[in-house]
């Protein structure tokens, strides 16, 4: 299939929606007996040819960030990779992005996007670069909530002219990225950073009993397969926000929690 082309502004995208995945998406899980994985289904990678090529990949990136990693100089380029909210929203409405999983938008947007493009950061692509700017505010996220409730949390309060730090855009997407994971520099130069924080339904909302100021009902709760998948959700639960929201607070920053949820419009045509 051809893939459509979506026009925001003058950036052109092509997007075949989720049908659309890099060509040689693998991950590297340092540490690990086989860290090449598929990023499909996190799947060893046991091919010699692929594991030299994406390793040569690896290392290519680590070079190209070689002289300024873990220097202010960095810190700067990265925070310069922060998006415009215009151009966020321009380019959610466009694509259709509110209900995917910020996941998704990495599998199947971000990644197939800059494959070809030297597996560069996203903020880098050309088209991209005329809506980038020094970021003012941080954006904290979980990769399993939805992208809508991202970008909602990302506008609340503000006009078009806000950067935002969004790390699936601002962050290299590939393997060899270690230089772009130390955020602290990036939140040193921001005003702010926003929690992305959906509200969660279910037993999490129950009283009496059944409430979570119960000791038992608490540890039921954190032993259910209800808490598995809240957990993909809930700032609190990831380990990256968490890190995140301590690093803010010990700079002083001010830290703002965004619980809104993005309703769809009905699109019946009813």
């Amino acid at each position: 299939d051809q893939p459509s082309v979506t026009v925001v502004g003058p950036f052109v995208m092509q997007c075949k929606g989720k049908g659309k995945e890099a060509q040689n998406g693998y991950e590297f899980w340092g540490g690990d007996d086989q860290p090449w994985r598929k990023s499909v289904d996190k799947s060893p990678v046991t091919d010699p040819a692929v594991i030299a090529s994406e390793t040569q990949h690896k290392e290519e990136a680590e070079a190209d960030d070689k002289a300024t990693a873990e220097t202010p100089d960095h810190a700067t380029k990265l925070r310069r990779c922060g998006v415009r909210i215009d151009f966020l929203l321009a380019l959610t409405f466009a694509l259709d992005l509110w209900d995917w999983y910020t996941w998704e938008v990495v599998q199947h947007l971000v990644k197939p996007a800059t494959e070809g493009e030297g597996r560069c950061r996203f903020a880098e692509l050309p088209g991209v670069r005329l809506y980038t700017g020094a970021a003012t505010v941080f954006m904290s996220h979980c990769w399993g909530g939805r992208w809508g409730d991202l970008v909602a949390a990302a506008c609340a309060g503000a006009d078009t002219r806000r950067v935002v730090w969004i790390d699936v855009f601002a962050v290299r997407q590939w393997p060899g990225n270690g230089a772009d994971l130390d955020f602290r520099g990036v939140l040193e130069g921001c005003a702010a950073a926003i929690v992305a924080a959906a509200p969660i339904e279910g037993t999490l909302l129950k009283d009496g009993d059944e409430g979570m100021h119960k000791f038992k009902a608490r540890e039921a709760f954190l032993k259910s397969d209800e808490y598995q998948e809240v957990a993909k959700v809930l700032p609190f639960c990831r380990l990256w926000c968490v890190v995140e929201m301590a690093a803010v607070l010990n700079l002083g920053k001010p830290l703002v929690f965004a619980c809104g949820k993005v309703e769809a419009p009905d699109r019946g045509g009813g």
